[in-house]
């Protein structure tokens, strides 16, 4: 099952990235049509950095289908108590933070973009759900039947998974689990990198 999934999460991967090139050599090629203090010059470019955004993601996914399709590691003894415990400290940090943001982010979606620059810290899965649903400059959402729990789940979702890497790599032990610790550490500079590729994305957007 495990080999299946990540055979899934590769060719959805690979096609994805396909897609992906062809939208951000289009908008390359509207950049170069256009002036750069044009509307239209500030949508090609918020569409070719969301490109890189999307790009970002499907590589995660290319890596978590590989990691799903190699065979899984025999465990080594149970790691003592005083560990434990604060490995489930840990946890309940990870999952209440991810979460609280996952929240705040999903409800509180309306308010964020009056915050200024700070709202470009959480407002990402925002963004990208009203992209992917509405288009660059599509139709806004907002009252449709669903939209609020779309919304939430996918902030929760998100926040959970950005934050996962360095969780992983605070409880692991990086001597035994080497390669582990080079996959979560590449996983965590994707998702950074989408993060801030999402955040100029829709700075250059709202310019246009």
């Amino acid at each position: 099952m495990r080999r299946i999934a990540g055979n899934v999460l590769i060719g959805l991967a690979v096609l994805g990235a396909a897609g992906t090139i062809l939208l951000a050599g289009a908008s390359l090629v509207e950049m170069h049509r256009t002036y750069p203090t044009s509307d239209r010059y500030a949508a090609a470019e918020g569409g070719f950095l969301l490109a890189g955004a999307v790009l970002g993601l499907e590589g995660i996914l290319f890596l978590t289908g590989r990691h799903l399709r190699q065979p899984r590691p025999e465990r080594g003894p149970a790691a003592p108590g005083a560990r434990r415990r604060g490995r489930v400290w840990l946890l309940a940090l990870y999952l209440g933070g991810s979460m609280g943001i996952g929240l705040l982010a999903g409800l509180g979606h309306r308010v964020l973009l009056t915050l200024g620059p700070p709202a470009f810290l959480i407002y990402q899965p925002t963004f990208l759900v009203q992209i992917l649903l509405g288009g660059v400059l599509g139709p806004s959402l907002e009252g449709r039947p669903g939209w609020q729990m779309i919304l939430v789940a996918t902030n929760l979702l998100y926040f959970v998974a950005f934050l996962y890497p360095i969780y992983s790599i605070m409880v692991m032990d990086r001597a035994v689990e080497a390669a582990r610790y080079r996959r979560m550490k590449t996983i965590l500079a994707l998702f950074v990198s989408v993060h801030v590729l999402l955040g100029l994305a829709l700075a250059a957007i709202l310019r246009a």
